[in-house]
């Protein structure tokens, strides 16, 4: 018998579509190395995939989203504070993070971006 909500099959779906239509981007993490007395910091860049869309101006408040933000939809899981390099080595923090979650897995993630 087949699932009554094939979850799985909508995240491989999203992932497809995201593919698709996506550009390549880079999660950054920042990563302390080093010693006590000698600490260094280096950024680690991690592929993913996302597509980046303007915020429709009927979502633009000027304090919770502003003109110059980003929404980024992608099958990789981010959390705010993230940092994320597109195509153009422009670095955007990650602000809100939506998980559209239906049940135990997570389909996609839609992501602010703010330079």
């Amino acid at each position: 018998m087949a699932d009554k909500f094939p979850h799985q099959e909508f995240r491989d779906f999203a992932i497809e579509m995201i593919e698709w239509g996506g550009g390549t981007k880079f999660k950054r993490v920042v990563v302390n190395s080093g010693t006590e007395w000698n600490p260094t910091q280096l950024n680690v860049d991690t592929e993913i995939i996302g597509v980046t869309l303007n915020y429709e101006n009927s979502e633009i408040d000027g304090t919770l989203i502003i003109t110059t933000d980003k929404k980024m939809i992608t099958a990789t899981e981010l959390k705010t504070n993230d940092k994320i390099v597109d195509s153009d080595g422009i670095v955007y923090s990650v602000g809100l993070v939506k998980i559209e979650k239906p049940a135990d897995l997570a389909i996609y993630y839609e992501v602010q971006l703010r330079v």
